[in-house]
């Protein structure tokens, strides 16, 4: 017994012998040591382009009424109505709509957008009634406080819609909206003048905003 536990000694001590000598083998050919490995990383993203303008108040409601017959016509608009103009006079149950926000547009795409504004119609088929005496006008402007538009265009001032072509053509009313927030948003004043003898029933007009980043709009 004495004899097999000396050479079950002896192969454990090969054994641990063999072990060290790989061990030690290992030892000497990996890496070498007490040298810096360096390597690098990266992140990386990229940001697409988008052309975006939206309608941020889209409804002007002057609601339901009719013309007060010792008058010839009644006048509404938004806060952007014109000057030296009576908002509501001769206007029964409208909406006191001179107390609406404008109608108002902004950038929220990343490209500077050149915007320009379409009308379904004018005051002749919009609202009716003898010819003179109605009347739809609008007006573009910044906001206050917002340098938006690098130039306003032929909506800087109150006119009639009927100044220009309204089927297929659009105005362009800014160039050069910003798109970065506190200088992205323009505003739309709108005014109308409705006769006594404008016909009943809905009367409605679609404004179609219109983006682009070059010339075509």
């Amino acid at each position: 017994m004495e004899e097999l536990s000396n050479r079950v000694i002896a192969v454990l001590l090969v054994v641990s012998m063999v072990v060290s000598c790989f061990g030690i083998f290992a030892t000497f050919t990996g890496s070498p040591t007490g040298f810096a490995l360096v390597d690098t990383g990266k992140t990386n993203f990229s940001i697409s382009t988008a052309l975006s303008i939206t309608f941020e108040n889209a409804l002007v409601p002057f609601g339901s009424g009719y013309v007060n017959g010792s008058y010839t016509s009644c006048s509404m608009g938004t806060n952007n109505s014109p000057p030296n103009r009576s908002a509501n006079s001769g206007c029964v149950d409208f909406n006191g709509s001179v107390h609406e926000a404008n109608l108002t547009i902004t950038n929220d795409g990343n490209l500077v957008a050149n915007v320009s504004l379409n009308f379904t119609g004018d005051a002749d088929s919009f609202i009716g009634g003898t010819g003179g005496l109605n009347s739809y006008q609008y007006e573009v402007s910044n906001v206050s406080g917002e340098a938006s538009c690098t130039t306003l265009g032929n909506g800087s001032s109150f006119r009639e819609v009927a100044d220009y072509d309204v089927n297929g053509t659009n105005a362009r009313v800014c160039t050069g909206l910003d798109y970065p927030d506190g200088q992205d948003t323009i505003q739309v004043g709108v005014w109308i003048q409705v006769p006594e003898d404008a016909t009943s029933g809905e009367h409605a007009s679609t404004i179609t905003a219109i983006a682009c980043d070059d010339g075509s709009c």
